[in-house]
């Protein structure tokens, strides 16, 4: 079997697994116990993303740049102040950016 192939029936698969969640779970409300750690999975996400960006370069584990824990921080600051999630993406990049700019 060639690369081609392997890469497209993989690619289907994956796709039919995700998929079949929004078929099967589709227009209904899950129960309780499932609905309760479902909420935890998005802010699990992010967490896992930030803290993987945050902590680590090329695969070992190290402090990030400058720009990028000083833009976590005032991200995080901000939406523990507000509550508001969006506000961490108003701010922190926008401090990101322009002490990369810098060159701090």
């Amino acid at each position: 079997m060639n690369a081609t192939a392997v890469i497209f029936t993989v690619g289907i698969g994956t796709y039919m697994l995700r998929a079949s969640m929004f078929v099967v779970l589709g227009g209904r409300t899950p129960p309780q116990w499932l609905q309760r750690p479902l909420t935890y999975v998005g802010p699990a996400a992010i967490a896992a993303l930030v803290g993987a960006m945050l902590l680590t370069t090329h695969g070992q584990v190290s402090v990030g740049s400058i720009p990028a824990v000083v833009a976590a921080l005032s991200a995080f600051v901000l939406v523990r102040r507000t509550g508001n999630v969006m506000h961490s993406f108003v701010v922190g990049m926008p401090v990101f950016w322009v002490l990369t700019a810098l060159g701090v």
